[in-house]
């Protein structure tokens, strides 16, 4: 067995467990405690650690805080209404149990068994399979050049019109369609990062970048060429050569889950996340009845991919090559995760298959597929991009180290072209419109506005960036995949137009949001309050839909922390209503009447005034009254000003109460 896997099995706590719901007790040692808790568990307990010895327990995801997980699971609870609704995992219950030697292979499912007889405590046991690259075969013939770059007619993504792209038609300013202020994290397990065609500027790895396996090292330098290979004139050119922050997050030595959490800590909505692996790895010799699917089909992998699509984070997912199988039936017991699937399929330039004069490419043999599953295709053979030359000398010309292959394939080739097509559509949209699009939505628009495969191929469209840029131009479009139905926001500092991505002039502005107007004010200052005084608040609700926005109600809070550290939070008054706001418009609620009586009750001092709006976007799953009223109550001042900086229906203005002023 190589370097890089142990065999181990992934242990899930039932999410009833009150143990677990307190971040401060996921420690490695959580589980044996539990186990130990409660008579019903002790003995069973005890033989399991009894028959096998050496196994250790320890927590799974260790590279983000306990805290920030919670933080991410409520933010995607916020922005995505499904997955507020349904019954989340706690991800504070999952656990790692490594398994030595002789457990491992003989004695690895009883041990499952074992776990899985602690009936109230465990809800789930299963091996964690290792992955491996989807496939590439770099010693194949020399096919094309970059033929996925070339027009749809062509073969291709039609790279070169999103190159073309102007924000503005006619202005002669092309801009966007390279990956201009877009972000990328490539997750696999190997690069190599100095050749000369890739860009300098990719960031360290999450996780670390393997050394040791030439096999891996080749795939990752060929998936980063096909997407960002520099824009030079040497060897070939990225899809989007001009992407603004390149990452990647390597699962070497490391369980999938726990890097795949630490890498959508790092990425905003609209930021894209490429899974490059599939379950299995033919040369680690461990079987798996997984073996050659997406990892989405293990239960933590898809638990924290449904967080990401949850956040708005763009996920492109090799669909894995094997002996072709559907994902509609193997992925049958999971509901949709939100990646965009991505098979393979033989390019023009290699099969040619006309229908009715149009080209129509057949699917992979070895790629796997799914009718409802599978939303894209792209090619899957003769990709040309960077690699090296494991048999190389860096000082020999004629036989370079790094060099170039026109032979990358199989679902891995076909997933970095996606993943490209995705980084070129969403810099289009937001050089045109100044918003990213989430996941699903990008989903929908690659599929919708793509090439059709053969009949009864079940790979859905490979995405065409002209007919993207031409659609870009439609109303239709724009109503249906760029802006939401209804988005609602309060500003936090002027100039503020909603975007998520959008960071403040200074940090300071952002506690006088000028949508808290308290007696006709909203100038970027401290406003004082008189005690014994009354003030009239209003906030100023901004609609960024293309929908009229109806029944709006909000609250206005109070927020103050104490010199322990410790916040306090009430609600005043009434609730705050607008009865409708037009798309793309702005109105001031209902005015709420702070009464001298409470103002009087006040200690001098600095406070906050907390802007919310909780009811009318019912595309956003805003937070209740009383989660915000926790949120503010629990948290102190360094995290509240991110929360309220990140999250658009919250906003806040700092005030000074002062005592009444003497009469002259």
């Amino acid at each position: 067995m190589r370097l890089g896997y142990s065999p181990r099995i992934i242990l899930k706590v039932k999410d009833s467990e009150e143990y677990f719901l307190d971040p401060n007790n996921y420690r490695n040692e959580a589980f044996e405690r539990v186990a130990q808790s409660q008579p019903k568990w002790q003995k069973k307990w005890q033989k399991i650690s009894n028959d096998f010895h050496g196994i250790k327990i320890r927590t799974l995801f260790s590279m983000v805080g306990a805290d920030r997980i919670q933080e991410l699971t409520q933010q995607a609870k916020l922005m995505d209404p499904e997955y507020r609704r349904a019954n989340r995992p706690n991800f504070l219950t999952y656990f790692v149990v490594d398994c030595p030697s002789p457990i491992f292979p003989g004695k690895i499912d009883d041990l499952i068994r074992a776990f899985k007889s602690l009936d109230g405590l465990v809800q789930s046991a299963y091996f964690d399979p290792p992955a491996s690259e989807p496939g590439v075969n770099p010693d194949d013939a020399m096919f094309v050049d970059q033929g996925y770059l070339q027009s749809a007619n062509n073969g291709g993504i039609d790279a070169i019109a999103a190159w073309n792209f102007e924000p503005v038609e006619g202005s002669g300013e092309k801009k966007g369609g390279s990956g201009e202020k877009q972000i990328l994290i490539d997750f696999e397990r190997g690069w190599d990062l100095k050749h000369p065609d890739l860009p300098g500027s990719i960031a360290l790895p999450i996780g670390e970048n393997i050394s040791l396996q030439f096999k891996s090292i080749v795939h990752g330098t060929q998936t980063l060429g096909v997407i960002c290979a520099v824009d030079n004139i040497i060897g070939c050119v990225g899809i989007t050569p001009n992407l603004s922050s390149i990452g990647i997050a390597s699962y070497w030595g490391k369980e999938r889950p726990n890097v795949l959490m630490a890498a959508i800590d790092r990425l905003p909505l609209g930021g894209v996340l490429l899974l490059e692996a599939q379950i299995g790895d033919d040369e680690e010799g461990v079987a798996s009845l997984f073996d050659h699917l997406p990892i989405e089909k293990l239960d933590a992998e898809y638990d924290v991919i449904r967080l990401a699509t949850a956040l708005g984070i763009i996920v492109v997912a090799a669909a894995g090559n094997g002996i072709g199988k559907d994902l509609d039936t193997e992925l049958n017991e999971k509901e949709d995760s939100g990646a965009i699937l991505v098979a393979a399929a033989v390019p023009k330039q290699l099969g040619v298959n006309l229908v009715k004069g149009v080209y129509r490419p057949k699917r992979s043999l070895t790629s796997n597929f799914g009718e409802t599953r599978v939303a894209c295709y792209a090619w899957g053979d003769g990709v040309m991009t960077t690699t090296i030359n494991n048999n190389g000398d860096q000082n020999n010309p004629d036989n370079p180290y790094y060099t170039y292959t026109k032979s990358f394939d199989g679902t891995s080739s076909a997933a970095a072209i996606v993943a490209g097509a995705a980084l070129a559509t969403q810099g289009m949209i937001y050089a045109k419109f100044g918003v990213r699009i989430d996941g699903r939505r990008m989903r929908d628009l690659l599929h919708d506005n793509g090439t059709d495969s053969a009949a009864k191929q079940n790979i859905g469209r490979m995405p065409d960036l002209g007919r993207i840029i031409e659609s870009l131009s439609k109303p239709l479009t724009l109503k249906q995949y760029v802006k939401p139905l209804v988005d609602l926001y309060l500003a936090d500092y002027e100039g503020d137009n909603g975007d998520p991505f959008a960071l403040p002039p200074n940090e300071m502005i952002l506690f006088s949001s000028p949508d808290i107007i308290v007696n006709g004010t909203n100038l970027p200052k401290v406003i004082e309050i008189e005690q014994g005084q009354q003030y009239n608040i209003e906030l100023q609700v901004s609609n960024r839909g293309v929908n009229k926005a109806t029944g709006v109600k909000c609250r206005v809070g109070l927020w103050a922390e104490k010199a322990d550290g410790v916040s306090k939070f009430q609600w005043l008054n009434n609730t705050l209503t607008i009865s409708s706001i037009p798309p793309e418009g702005k109105k001031l609620t209902s005015k709420l009447n702070w009464g001298s009586t409470q103002t009087n009750k006040l200690p001098p001092g600095s406070y906050y005034l907390v802007g919310l709006i909780y009811k009318g976007d019912e595309l956003n799953g805003f937070q209740t009254q009383m989660e915000i009223k926790k949120i503010f109550v629990n948290k102190p001042y360094d995290y509240l000003r991110t929360y309220v900086s990140h999250v658009n229906n919250i906003a806040w203005r700092q005030i000074k109460v002062i005592p009444p002023s003497q009469p002259s």
